[in-house]
């Protein structure tokens, strides 16, 4: 019998049919074998010479089937614009009083999830009566709660400063929570954006204290509700056509 190279014995010497086939049986289930290609061969080497010293192959018995994993990847870039946007929309007080940052719009988190709508408007206006253009208190509709969160925009950034200074990180004392007011600034500033991005939106066909509110910006009738504008285009639930 003359081995191969590779370990096996060659099917065309004189092995008998038997003891070749018996080579090529599969391996156990779980067996996962390691194979070492050979050096090259050239005049002088000693595999070359005598075939005589085929290289092994190991038989590594693993510890059970493999099971596949499936791993979230953020692309770096994603990671980055994340974490810039997060720094970006800090509400930062000393900037608001240097005049360097003059945003209006915040989103008021942490926001206890018993509390109502007109329970959250109380609660600014103990601070700044009438000094806000539009609040939204973001509802979980399957519960019917809401959702820790709001959208408000104070009419001027002094307005919102003075909140900020009397509430940011203060306990609400409502409705027995722990929970402490947290603020942000958020992506759509101003209540003319804010207007444009739920004027459409099919949360203006729900109860009405689930949906965004607008109130008066100035004039005799600044911080009193203001009919929200009709939508500019059909409104589409999602999943329907």
């Amino acid at each position: 019998m003359v081995p191969s190279i590779y370990g096996f014995p060659d099917p065309l010497s004189t092995t008998p049919e038997s003891e070749y086939w018996q080579c090529l049986r599969p391996r156990p289930q779980h067996t996962a074998s390691l194979y070492y290609p050979p050096p090259p061969l050239f005049p002088g080497n000693a595999l070359f010479n005598s075939l005589q010293h085929p290289l092994p192959i190991h038989s590594v018995r693993l510890p059970g089937p493999l099971i596949p994993m499936t791993v979230n990847v953020v692309p770096l870039r994603a990671a980055q614009q994340n974490n810039n946007s997060a720094e970006r929309n800090q509400l930062n007080l000393a900037r608001i009083e240097h005049g360097q940052d003059t945003r209006t719009t915040v989103m008021i988190k942490n926001i206890p999830n018993r509390i109502s709508d007109k329970e959250l408007m109380a609660h600014i206006d103990n601070v700044c009566p009438r000094k806000i253009d539009f609040l939204y208190l973001r509802m979980d509709l399957r519960t019917g709660r809401n959702a820790g969160y709001a959208f408000v925009n104070f009419i001027t950034v002094q307005d919102l400063m003075h909140f900020a200074k009397a509430k940011l990180g203060e306990k609400w004392n409502m409705v027995l929570s722990e929970k402490v007011l947290q603020m942000s600034y958020a992506d759509y500033q101003g209540k003319k954006a804010l207007v444009g991005k739920f004027r459409n939106s099919c949360i203006m066909d729900k109860q009405l204290s689930w949906q965004p509110k607008i109130f008066y910006s100035d004039g005799p009738k600044q911080g009193l509700p203001e009919p929200f504008p009709e939508p500019t285009r059909l409104r589409v639930y999602p999943g329907r056509q």
